[in-house]
C-alpha cells in the first residue's frame, strides 16, 4: 500500500477514535432516554417560573382595556404580544406602553403576498407617511 494512502486511513481512522471519545465525554448521560433529547431538560424546564401570563392575569386592573380588546379583532393577540413579558407586574415593574407603534404594528400588518387577504395590510410608506400608528388608531379597539 503506499504511504500516502497509509497516512490517509490513519488520519481517517484517528478522527473517528477521537469523535467517539468526544461524544462519549460530551454528551450528557441522561441524552436519549426518552428520545433524541436530553431527558434532564424536562424536570429543568418544568421548575422554572413562568415569565409570560395569560390575558386573564390582565382583566382585574386592566377591565376596561380588556373588555375593549376581547370585543375587538386583537382578541386573539396575548397582551404580553405588545408590552412584554407581565412577570412581577404591578408589584416590581410597570408593563411597557410601545414607544414605537409603527415597528410593533408593521410586524403583522405590513404588506406581504404571503399574508392572508382576511388580515389587514398596509403599506408603511404610504399608509402611515411616518405617522405613529397609535395617532389614528386604538390598538385595544383597532
Amino acid at each position: 500500500m503506499p504511504k500516502h494512502i497509509f497516512r490517509l486511513l490513519a488520519l481517517l481512522v484517528g478522527a473517528l477514535i477521537v469523535a467517539v471519545v468526544l461524544k462519549g465525554l460530551l454528551t450528557d448521560g441522561s441524552f436519549y432516554r426518552f428520545g433524541h433529547y436530553r431527558a434532564q431538560s424536562v424536570p429543568e424546564i418544568a421548575a422554572l417560573t413562568p415569565v409570560l401570563q395569560t390575558s386573564a392575569y390582565c382583566k382585574d386592573c386592566h377591565a376596561e382595556r380588556v373588555k375593549q380588546w376581547s370585543e375587538n379583532a386583537h382578541k386573539v393577540v396575548n397582551c404580553e404580544t405588545c408590552h412584554g413579558p407581565a412577570l412581577g407586574h404591578p408589584k416590581d415593574r410597570k408593563m411597557p406602553i410601545p414607544e414605537d407603534s409603527v415597528k410593533l404594528c408593521t410586524l403583522c400588518h405590513e404588506a406581504m403576498p404571503a399574508r392572508p387577504d382576511t388580515q389587514p395590510q398596509i403599506n408603511v410608506a404610504k399608509h402611515a407617511k411616518g405617522r405613529q400608528c397609535v395617532l389614528c388608531h386604538n390598538p385595544h379597539e383597532p
